[in-house]
């Protein structure tokens, strides 16, 4: 039971690429973490290709309390999409 107690509260990931590619940046990791105001995501992608846009989204709001992002699919919810002038 500790353990998962542990893994529940501490979300961590890795990056086992060679390059790096899926490593957040320095610059990026801190201008997140010094966020002091509430930001908000909105992010428009079709349902079948929304994984890897939700990880990144995930692991931006894991580093800090004020950033919340939402994953839309403008399929689903044209009025939505609309209203933010997406159309592709």
């Amino acid at each position: 039971m500790p353990a998962n107690f542990l893994t529940a509260r501490h979300n961590a990931s890795f990056d086992l690429t060679e390059s790096g590619l899926f490593t957040l940046a320095p610059q990026t990791m801190q201008v997140v973490r010094a966020l002091k105001r509430d930001v908000r995501l909105r992010a428009f992608f079709p349902s079948g290709r929304n994984a890897q846009a939700a990880d990144l989204l995930r692991r931006y709001a894991d580093l800090s309390r004020h950033l919340r992002y939402e994953l839309i699919d403008p399929d689903q919810e044209p009025d939505t999409a609309q209203k933010y002038g997406v159309t592709a």
